[in-house]
C-alpha cells in the first residue's frame, strides 16, 4: 500500500546524506544483535527511515542478512513493515522495536523486545513475550539540566562589574535590576547552547568529549530541546522587559550576535575568537544598562584582552589533541589546521599579557583614585591575573587543561585562591563607596 509520508522522506535523503558512525548506538542492543547472529539466525534491519539511511546503518555495522526502508512510495512502518517481515522470514519471528506505530508487530511476534525509551503504552494483547531492554530513558531532569549548562551561568557574573566597580551595591534598584538581567541573560544564553548544540551534534559525536554532549549522546531529543529553548527564550525576555527598553535592546544584540555566530562566525578562522570576545565584552555592558551606570572603557578593553586570551586557549585545547594525533585535516566545524597551533598560542598569550596590561593602567585612572582609598593595593592585581592566564596556557601546552576553560577556572584550587587574593587586595584598597 503506498502512503505518502514515503515521499518527504525520500526528498530528505536526496538533500541530507546519513552519516551512520557518528549515530548514538545503544550497545545492550548491538550486543544481543550479536549473539543473534552468533547463533546463527537471520538478522534483518527494518525501519521506517528512508532505504538509503538504512544501508548506511547496515554497512556501518556488519550484523544484518538484510537492511529495508521506506522506498517507491511505500513507507516501511506498521503493517507494512509487518508484511514485509513476513514475506522475508515467514510468520515466526522477533521483533525489536520502539515505536508504538508497530503495534501489529509486537503482536504477530512470538518474542518481542521494547528497545523504545519511551513510557510501554500498549494494550496485554501487543505486549505478549514483551520484554524491556533499554532501561536509561531519555528526557531524564539530569539530561535536560547538562543540556542547558548551568556551569555556563558563571560568565555571566561579568554583568555585575559595572554594578561592583561604580560601587553601587548600596542601591537596592541597582541591585535588583542587575541581578534580574544577569538571570535574564542565563536564560537566554541556555537557549542559544541548546541552538549550538543542535546544529553540532554531526561534529560533536566526532569529539572524544563532546560526544557525550546530551544531544549528540541522543538523552535529549529534538522535539524537548527545541521546546524548552523557546520556553528559555520568552522567559528570558520577559524578566529583562522588567528591568528598562535598553536592557531589552542589549539582551536582543546578544541573541543575534550568538546566533550569528553560532550559524557563521564560528567557523571562520579568527573571526570566531573576536566574535566570542565581543560576546564576553558585552556581559558589562548589559549590566551598565541594568544598573543605570556609565560604563568604563577601560573595563571593557580588558574584558576583551582577557576573554579573547580564554577564547583562543579554547581553540588551542580543541586543536592540539587533533595535531597530536597526525591528523592534518581541518578542525571538525572550525576554520583552524593542525599547523596553526603555534600562532593561536602566541596570539593567545599576547592577548592575555595585553589585558594585564589594561589593567596596570586601568588601576592607575583618576577614576580609580576617586573611588578607593589606598588604589595601590589594586597593583596586586596584575600579577594575580598574569599568573592565572600564564599558568592556564602552560597547561595547556602539556595537554593537561580542560577543553573548556571556565569548567577549570571553577575547578582549580589555584584559581579560587587567585580569586581570594583579588578579593583581599578590594578590601585593603578601601572602597570609598563603603564609607557613604
Amino acid at each position: 500500500m503506498k502512503n505518502g509520508r514515503a515521499e518527504p522522506k525520500r526528498i530528505i535523503a536526496d538533500h541530507i546524506p546519513l552519516d551512520a558512525p557518528s549515530l548514538p548506538y545503544r550497545p545492550e542492543v548491538i550486543e544481543y544483535i550479536r549473539r543473534a547472529r552468533e547463533q546463527g539466525r537471520r538478522v534483518v534491519l527494518a525501519t521506517g527511515s528512508e532505504q538509503r539511511y538504512a544501508d548506511a546503518v547496515a554497512a556501518h555495522l556488519p550484523l544484518f542478512d538484510a537492511a529495508f526502508g521506506s522506498k517507491d512510495g511505500v513507507n516501511l512502518t506498521s503493517k507494512n513493515k509487518l508484511d514485509m517481515m513476513i514475506r522475508d522470514g515467514g510468520e515466526h519471528f522477533e521483533y525489536l522495536g520502539d515505536s508504538h506505530a508497530d503495534k501489529a508487530i509486537f503482536a504477530r511476534s512470538a518474542v518481542s523486545g521494547w528497545v523504545g525509551v519511551k513510557n510501554i503504552c500498549l494494550t496485554a494483547e501487543t505486549t505478549r513475550g514483551l520484554h524491556r531492554m533499554c532501561s536509561e530513558p531519555v528526557n531524564r531532569p539530569a539530561a535536560i539540566l547538562r543540556l542547558i549548562r548551568p556551569h555556563q551561568w558563571t560568565k555571566n557574573l561579568l554583568v555585575l562589574l559595572p554594578l561592583l566597580t561604580a560601587h553601587k551595591w548600596h542601591d537596592g534598584t541597582a541591585v535588583a535590576n542587575t541581578l534580574l538581567a544577569t538571570l535574564a541573560l542565563c536564560l537566554i544564553a541556555s537557549a542559544c547552547y541548546i541552538i549550538n548544540d543542535g546544529l553540532d551534534i554531526t561534529a560533536d559525536q566526532a569529539h572524544p568529549a563532546k560526544r557525550r554532549r546530551p544531544l549528540a549522546a541522543g538523552d535529549v531529543t529534538l522535539l524537548c530541546a527545541g521546546v524548552l529553548m523557546l520556553a528559555l527564550l520568552a522567559t528570558g525576555f520577559s524578566a529583562a522587559a522588567l528591568v528598562n527598553g535598553k536592557t531589552v535592546a542589549a539582551l536582543a544584540a546578544y541573541l543575534v550576535l550568538n546566533l550569528t555566530y553560532t550559524l557563521f562566525l564560528k567557523r571562520r578562522l579568527l573571526v570566531d575568537v573576536f566574535a566570542l570576545a565581543a560576546l564576553y565584552a558585552w556581559r558589562p555592558v548589559l549590566g551598565g544598562y541594568a544598573a543605570n551606570v556609565v560604563l568604563s572603557e577601560w573595563l571593557v578593553t580588558f574584558c576583551a584582552f582577557f576573554f579573547a586570551s580564554l577564547s583562543l586557549l579554547k581553540r588551542y585545547t580543541e586543536l592540539k589533541p587533533h595535531a597530536d594525533a597526525g591528523r592534518m585535516t581541518d578542525l571538525p566545524g572550525r576554520g583552524y589546521q593542525p599547523q596553526d597551533l603555534g600562532v593561536v598560542q602566541t596570539t593567545g598569550l599576547m592577548c592575555g599579557i595585553a589585558a594585564v596590561l589594561v589593567m596596570a593602567f586601568y588601576v592607575h585612572t583618576p577614576t580609580v583614585m576617586a573611588l578607593y582609598e589606598q588604589p595601590e593595593y589594586l597593583w596586586l592585581w596584575c600579577p594575580l591575573i598574569g599568573y592565572w592566564t600564564v599558568r592556564a596556557w602552560m597547561l595547556a601546552g602539556r595537554g593537561t587543561l580542560h577543553h573548556d576553560p571556565v569548567v577549570f577556572a571553577f575547578t582549580d584550587t589555584r584559581s579560587y585562591a587567585v580569586i581570594v587574593g583579588m578579593i583581599v587586595a578590594a578590601l585593603l584598597a578601601g572602597a570609598k563607596g563603603l564609607a557613604s
